[in-house]
């Protein structure tokens, strides 16, 4: 693993090496998120291309508010969900971790090289968490701590050399217990994911079951189809969890595509279960938000603005979203109001 790859493993949100090798085509359509880490990435190697053979005094200090921006930009490959059926559903500030609408921060950083020279890094960044758990209950409160925990620590010196050490010589045995999805490296972190599990009286994941195909997703979890039309849904990678949790992401023709395919992602994440429930909304000024009734009956909300948006829902065991992000030809090409809502109809959620 270089060190660009484990700066986003530390982190908790690059794949296994080998499932990705296994689902690599599969996972075309996942490259928009890819793609905005590595501009993360990238930034900081190519200010460091420019002095080569330059010792850097604060390389440190640019790993910390790296790991921290990754955190802000996003941290999940696949979207997570809220959303109350049956109940007043609240608004989106209703569900943030800091319970207020937080404003874009500025840091700067200067660098400061052997040779007497310096640079200057800004990065602009906003962290508006979006917790996919009823506000007040356990699993809110667990996923709360949880972040709090992630930002402080993920990108210490400590929480670094645990991920080169595992890289190294491999995940030691007692953290394998934990599932995936904790990124445990070191007793720190599996304290921490115990404290938490006990506070809140929630139960850990298990390791996670990967399909490739939507047949292969159904058995897995044991659930009916969802869709309105197989036929025009395609579900290349999923993990689902023991526990009811799954996600995935999957391709779908729609009407307002004009029978063209796009990629969304789908998510479940049960109640009673400790689990990474959250989504960076960045400037969530600009979403609108609609209490949406789809076509039979089922009661969501949709946050949307002009090309991505966010199906939440509350189904019988947990929370669901649906995430639709289209890139700037398919925002041109289609109106983002009708594909979301067509796709809030295109789902059966008496399945979840």
């Amino acid at each position: 693993m270089n060190k660009d790859e484990k700066f986003l493993y530390l982190t908790g949100y690059a794949a296994k090496a080998e499932e990705m090798e296994k689902a690599e085509e599969a996972h075309q359509f996942s490259e928009r998120f890819e793609r905005r880490q590595q501009e993360i990435i990238q930034k900081a190697a190519e200010c460091e291309k420019q002095h080569t053979g330059k010792r850097r005094k604060n390389r440190k200090k640019w790993l910390i508010l790296g790991a921290a921006a990754v955190l802000a930009a996003g941290l999940s490959v696949t979207a997570y969900a809220t959303g109350i059926f049956g109940k007043d559903p609240g608004n989106m500030e209703d569900y943030l971790a800091s319970g207020e609408i937080q404003p874009v921060q500025t840091e700067i950083v200067v660098n400061e090289f052997a040779d007497g020279g310096s640079e200057t890094l800004s990065m602009e960044y906003v962290d508006n968490f979006l917790i996919y758990a009823e506000p007040g209950s356990n699993e809110f409160k667990a996923s709360k701590e949880w972040l709090e925990y992630q930002k402080s620590y993920f990108g210490s010196e400590e929480a670094i050399q645990a991920a080169a050490n595992a890289d190294a010589n491999g995940l030691p045995e007692q953290f394998q217990k934990y599932s995936e999805e904790y990124s445990v490296r070191d007793q720190q972190t599996a304290d921490k994911i115990d404290e938490i599990a006990e506070k809140y009286d929630l139960k850990l994941l298990s390791q996670p079951v990967y399909t490739y195909t939507y047949d292969e997703f159904l058995e897995a979890t044991g659930l009916e189809d969802f869709t309105a039309s197989k036929e025009d849904f395609e579900l290349p990678y999923a993990r689902s969890f023991p526990e009811g949790n799954f996600n995935g992401d999957f391709r779908v023709r729609l009407t307002s595509t004009e029978n063209e395919t796009i990629t969304a992602q789908i998510s479940r994440y049960c109640d009673g279960v400790f689990s990474r429930r959250m989504r960076n909304m960045g400037e969530i000024q600009s979403y609108k938000e609609q209490v949406y009734t789809n076509q039979n009956d089922y009661q969501m909300l949709i946050y949307e603005n002009a090309s991505s948006g966010f199906i939440l829902y509350h189904g019988q065991k947990g929370f669901v979203v649906i995430s639709i992000s289209l890139n700037d030809d398919e925002a041109q090409a289609y109106n983002f109001e009708n594909v979301i809502r067509e796709m809030a109809d295109f789902f059966d959620f008496s399945q979840f």
